[in-house]
């Protein structure tokens, strides 16, 4: 069983850096995009549990940041994507056993509020300036919205398919 979420979670930092690469949309001023990452970050969470989807999310996430060009961005990535998944799925593996569409919506915007506070952080950082890193707070808003989206309706569809959420148990 070990081995076996040790390949999955692999397997999904595999799905979450292409689902970050393949489509990228201009955020506005801080040269940010938005894409279906999260969206792959939030379901491993609620699909490996907080640490296998966390480090799915997490490394999924840097491995984007390097091969689209943001190494700038990679280890932040790597931590703040990891605490999204993490958080995400403890409060998923914890909440109500119904797992209703807007209890796991709920949960996910918990967690890409780590993700708007995270990068906010880091543009502080990395550019010096309150101002500068306000720019990217919309398009990080719009992305973790997105994110807990895409990531509740696929979920939400996977439950109807057995097979697929047994594997998972």
């Amino acid at each position: 069983m070990k081995t076996k979420k040790l390949v999955t979670a692999a397997l999904f930092a595999a799905i979450v850096c292409v689902a970050t690469l393949a489509i990228r949309i201009p955020s506005g001023l801080s040269g940010g995009y938005v894409n279906m990452g999260d969206a792959g970050v939030l379901l491993s969470a609620y699909l490996l549990g907080p640490l296998h989807g966390g480090l799915a999310g997490g490394l999924g996430s840097c491995l984007a940041d390097i091969a689209a060009g943001y190494a700038s961005f990679a280890i932040p990535t790597l931590v703040i994507k990891f605490w999204v998944a993490f958080v995400g799925g403890l409060l998923f593996a914890k909440g109500i056993k119904a797992k209703s569409w807007i209890a796991i919506a709920i949960y996910g915007i918990i967690a890409e509020c780590i993700m708007i506070g995270g990068y906010f952080l880091v543009e502080i950082w990395l550019s010096g300036s309150v101002f500068a890193a306000a720019a990217g707070i919309v398009g990080n808003i719009t992305q973790a919205v997105f994110g807990v989206v895409v990531s509740t309706a696929i979920y939400k569809f996977l439950c109807g398919k057995k097979a697929v959420m047994n594997f998972f148990k």
